[in-house]
């Protein structure tokens, strides 16, 4: 009888373990979902910060390339949060803030 029940100690501990391991990988997977999700919730906001900031200095002032005035702007801004960001991505990001600017505009004149 003693050794079924070390049989079973030994079952349950391998069971256990297991399933301690799934729990552990899943809630790994989990923060490190969040941490991407909010990374990236924090680069469109801090492009689009700088994408409108662009817009209403040049409304006073004359900005040749507001294009890559907002790059610079974004990429000193997230410098600024320890946050860093590839150039294709500010690029992407940047044309993705000015076609939203573009498409209210439109709305409000509609």
């Amino acid at each position: 009888m003693s050794g079924l029940q070390d049989a079973l100690i030994n079952l349950l501990a391998v069971v256990l373990t297991g399933f301690l391991g799934m729990v552990a990988t899943n809630v790994t997977r989990y923060f490190k979902k969040k941490g991407v999700l909010s990374t990236l919730q924090a680069k469109e906001a801090s492009v689009a910060i700088a994408v409108d900031a662009i817009e209403q200095i040049a409304r006073n002032e004359h900005i040749p390339d507001k294009f890559n005035a907002a790059k610079r702007l974004a990429v000193e801004f997230l410098n600024k949060q320890g946050v860093s960001i590839s150039e294709a991505e500010l690029d992407m990001l940047i044309e993705s803030s000015v076609a939203e600017i573009n498409k209210n505009i439109k709305n409000e004149l509609e």
